[in-house]
């Protein structure tokens, strides 16, 4: 298994077969997966894991009445999934406290071609096992609607407590250039300033990632900064791909 897998003929089966019907969402919850299905709910946390909002903030970013996403923040805070940014004044800002792991969109089934591309090139050598296998399963997930990019956000906290156990008397600076040795070649991760705080990801041409650079560089210097300042910061990715 793994490195003396042979690489045999694969057929790829129709996938709408397996297509999520149901909209869900699963987040970790003081270590405990959770499932989500209501609706308002689910869009409150995916908007909250992009930045903290208040409920005003969230109502427009959702095309939701304030009273509904209000109601649904409460029920949130009551799991432990939310809770109120206590430095913020009027309107108070929610911050999120749960670690997504998961999340239902509507099924792509039409848009599938990656899966052929990527066992390929694994039957050429052109991939190793291990690439292979997870860019197929992430892309495989995805044309089902199923999505696990905001995971990488989690990952890249618990790589940056990694780090600063391995270097606790680390600049913050030099904690954030850290980041760009976490995107491996032919990707490439690059600061463009410390003041705001704004990153770039450049996905090469032929990446077999989409997402996950820029959650996991979010995950790494916010959880890296808050442990070394004591602060939250506002940071900024931006991703742009060369792929044709």
């Amino acid at each position: 298994i793994g490195q003396d897998y042979k690489r045999t003929p694969f057929s790829l089966s129709s996938i709408e077969q397996y297509t999520v019907e149901q909209p869900f969402a699963i987040y970790s919850i003081d270590g405990k997966a959770t499932l989500f299905t209501n609706s308002t709910m689910m869009s409150v946390l995916y908007a909250l894991s992009e930045e903290d909002n208040s409920a005003n903030g969230l109502s427009d970013v959702i095309g939701i009445p304030k009273a509904t996403i209000y109601a649904a923040i409460m029920k949130l805070i009551e799991m432990g999934a939310v809770e109120v940014d206590k430095k913020s004044t009027s309107p108070k800002n929610y911050r999120l406290l749960a670690d997504p792991i998961l999340y239902c969109k509507e099924p792509d089934v039409t848009d599938c071609d990656n899966l052929e591309l990527i066992i390929n090139r694994f039957q050429k050598g052109e991939l190793d096992y291990y690439s292979a296998a997870i860019s197929y399963a992430m892309e495989s997930i995805r044309c089902m609607g199923i999505h696990f990019d905001k995971m990488f956000i989690r990952a890249g906290k618990s790589m940056a407590k990694v780090a600063l156990q391995l270097n606790p008397n680390i600049q913050p600076q030099d904690f954030v250039y850290s980041a760009c040795s976490m995107v491996s070649t032919p990707d490439n991760l690059e600061v463009l300033t410390l003041i705001p705080l704004k990153l770039r990801v450049t996905l090469a041409k032929n990446t077999l990632w989409e997402t996950w650079p820029g959650d996991f560089t979010k995950g790494y210097v916010a959880e890296g900064l808050k442990e070394l300042t004591g602060d939250d910061y506002k940071i900024r990715i931006e991703t742009i791909s060369n792929k044709s």
